[in-house]
């Protein structure tokens, strides 16, 4: 395992010319995410000279623009979905990328990749989850009463304070946000299945999800995992976007 930890710094690299790269970068959800939501982290890897990706966001139904589409609530219909949109799109290398709930979906997904023996990514990038097999210490809070609700997205820091004001946006994203993590609490019913590819795992230093928990990722994979660490809580993604551009760029690059 290669464990390393990381402090934040700035991008500071000008913006890269010339097409899209080659190598796709599929990025899925975590909760309450729309095809927007990566944007930081997406625009500070863009600026990367000859970064090669084709950077391609995932969006559940219920949201975005896919706001017409009915909510989900279980984690096997979410991977469903998402793999249906992109069985046929996987004909160049690729990398998944999934933090928190899109990590556990990432991985789903590619399970269903491999029972219909469709192309694989050549890399999976999780951050902000527990590995497949281990069990949450905390219980589903998209059961929670809606203040109790409301206190936990703000300590996990991943929801706008002005959405978390305004009632009139909170109506319209509480659904969204409770099938999300009723998704995520699910616990998985058969046993953990191996997938042969790479893995790197980032975490945050101050998240409830520990580093013991991260290990969990080495169930899937005979190969050694990666670790990577940064300060901060669950969505440490955005206060270190070059660091993490970095992890992204040091794998498409293998």
């Amino acid at each position: 395992m290669v464990n390393i930890r990381h402090e934040s710094r700035l991008f500071g690299k000008k913006p890269a010319n010339g097409e899209a790269g080659k190598v796709q970068l599929y990025v899925f959800p975590f909760a309450g995410a729309s095809f927007y939501s990566y944007n930081p982290v997406i625009n500070a890897i863009r600026q990367v000279p000859e970064n090669n990706l084709d950077i391609r966001p995932l969006e559940l139904p219920g949201r975005g623009k896919r706001i017409g589409s009915p909510l989900l609530s279980d984690l096997g219909d979410m991977a469903d979905d998402l793999f249906s949109g992109i069985r046929n799109e996987l004909h160049s290398p690729c990398v998944f990328w999934g933090h928190s709930l899109g990590s556990i979906l990432a991985y789903e997904v590619i399970l269903r990749l491999l029972d219909t023996g469709c192309n694989l990514p050549v890399h999976l990038l999780v951050s902000g989850r527990r590995g497949p097999a281990v069990p949450s210490r905390e219980k589903n809070i998209g059961e929670l009463p809606r203040e109790e609700f409301y206190q936990k997205l703000k300590a996990y820091g991943g929801t706008p304070e002005q959405i978390l004001r305004e009632k009139e946006l909170m109506d319209l994203f509480e659904p969204v946000l409770r099938a999300d993590f009723s998704a995520a609490a699910q616990e998985r019913t058969t046993p953990v299945r191996k997938i042969p590819l790479a893995v790197t795992v980032m975490n945050g230093t101050q998240d409830t999800v520990t580093h013991r928990d991260c290990m969990g990722w080495q169930d899937i994979t005979d190969s050694p995992i990666r670790y990577e660490e940064f300060s901060g809580g669950h969505f440490f993604i955005f206060e270190h976007l070059s660091a993490v551009g970095d992890v992204i760029m040091s794998i498409v690059r293998q």
